[in-house]
């Protein structure tokens, strides 16, 4: 649904189909709103109130490994990158004729059947990643390097992750990490199950259980 809070009033831009299940929900820079769902990504271009959507299809180079979308986001550069339940980290990058699964890391831990539950980009250009079995990870998109982020307090069972003012913040089943990305100085909150963290405007963190 579309919302306009200050005139009161709700559009139903998308309804969705039998089993359909949504997860995610991401803008990019180009005005468009990015829907993960278990039947592929749902793309709205919210200027044009127009509908698309972003599925698996073995005959189409660009197209997802899988329907089942965790989390799917657009990074600076336009590309597109989703969470896949058993394919590791996928990208679909401008000017490349076929898309990506990064299923291993470079030190060879295969990530082929470990959900991949969340990811953030940093002003750096990096991008974290969270599994649900193989810990965090960190993704270099400029020599395209996946490396295992081995640390002895994190989990290897993450839920999420964010970046606010270079602070990164990660969800466990027990609370929050908040980890300095220069001092590598670290706190911890603790919570119930924090399923997925979003940035507000203000610099506020907000947490969904």
């Amino acid at each position: 649904c579309e919302v306009d809070i200050k005139n009161r009033y709700v559009k139903v831009v998308y309804r969705w189909k039998p089993g359909q299940r949504p997860y995610y929900i991401s803008s990019t820079e180009d005005n468009k709103l990015l829907v993960s769902t278990n039947h592929g990504v749902v793309v709205y271009d919210v200027l044009n109130s127009t509908i698309s959507r972003i599925t698996a299809d073995q005959n189409e180079a660009l197209s997802l490994p899988e329907n089942d979308i965790k989390c799917a986001i657009a990074d600076r550069k336009g590309n597109i990158w989703a969470c896949t339940a058993n394919n590791g980290l996928f990208s679909s990058q401008k000017g490349r004729l076929k898309a990506e699964c990064h299923n291993r890391t470079d030190d060879g831990v295969s990530l082929t059947g470990s959900m991949v539950s969340d990811f953030a980009q940093g002003h750096d250009g990096k991008i974290w990643v969270t599994t649900q079995t193989r810990g965090l990870l960190k993704y270099d998109p400029d020599d395209h390097t996946v490396l295992s982020m081995y640390s002895d307090f994190l989990p290897d069972y993450l839920k999420s992750v964010c970046i606010c003012s270079e602070q990164l913040y990660i969800g466990t089943s027990e609370g929050i990490w908040v980890v300095d990305q220069h001092t590598g100085r670290r706190h911890f909150f603790k919570s119930n199950r924090v399923e997925s963290m979003l940035v507000a405007s203000t610099g506020s963190i907000m947490v969904g259980g």
